[in-house]
């Protein structure tokens, strides 16, 4: 995969900026508050992953502007691609493949996959099991995008059910049982898709070990 252009217009700070990436590594250097990590923001979001930033998706939209949009070129299996996204203020934001309309933005990963290292990642031993797991969903979505359906669908189903109970009164007991089957068998299957992503990981971190420790020996 090679990211080729990086188009933004009212997003972050920038109102029209483009950016033409060499292959090989690209290195962004800039003065404090300049918008070098807008840019890789900008990256990562047409991947079909929510920011790591932000808690309002309104704060990606320059002030003042009703709506940002972000478009890149890039060449991924085999073929060039065109993609695009718009983020309005308020409202479903939308994104395209080469003109065609995503369903939905987990989709993007199918032609646009990034590995981000942020300080914010540093959350990851500081605040716990939660931070790890959101870690976790992150990668699983680009890497099997099915399972972004899937972790949204166990989302809104936990979401309904949990609004559905509050309304009964103390003595109606829960309206789904005991053992909750639906939200258990997607809490199953999230369950063992982390699990495996979490052993792969581990796996690769030994290999490279041992492969550091053996070059140091030979």
């Amino acid at each position: 995969m090679r990211l080729d252009t990086l188009t933004l217009s009212s997003f972050r700070n920038y109102g029209r900026q483009s950016v033409a990436f060499s292959d090989g590594v690209n290195i962004l250097i800039g003065d404090n508050a300049q918008g070098k990590t807008n840019i890789l923001e900008a990256v990562f979001l047409l991947t079909g992953s929510r920011s790591w930033r932000i808690a309002r998706k309104s704060e990606l939209v320059r002030f003042g502007d009703p709506a940002a949009r972000i478009k890149a070129s890039l060449f991924s299996r085999g073929r060039d691609f065109t993609v695009e996204m718009a983020i309005p203020l308020s409202g479903r934001g939308t994104a395209a493949v080469n003109g065609v309309k995503t369903k939905k933005n987990a989709q993007l990963s199918d032609v646009l996959r990034c590995v981000l290292f942020a300080p914010e990642d540093l959350s990851l031993l500081r605040e716990g099991a939660g931070a790890r797991r959101r870690f976790l969903d992150t990668a699983l979505c680009q890497l099997r995008p099915r399972y972004a359906d899937l972790l949204a669908d166990y989302q809104q189903l936990a979401i309904t059910q949990n609004e559905e109970e509050r309304m009964l009164p103390p003595s109606a007991g829960h309206i789904f049982g005991t053992d909750n089957y639906g939200r258990d068998m997607f809490a199953r299957i999230i369950h063992g898709a982390r699990n495996s992503l979490t052993i792969g990981i581990s796996s690769t971190l030994i290999a490279l070990l041992l492969g550091c420790v053996l070059g140091g020996l030979a």
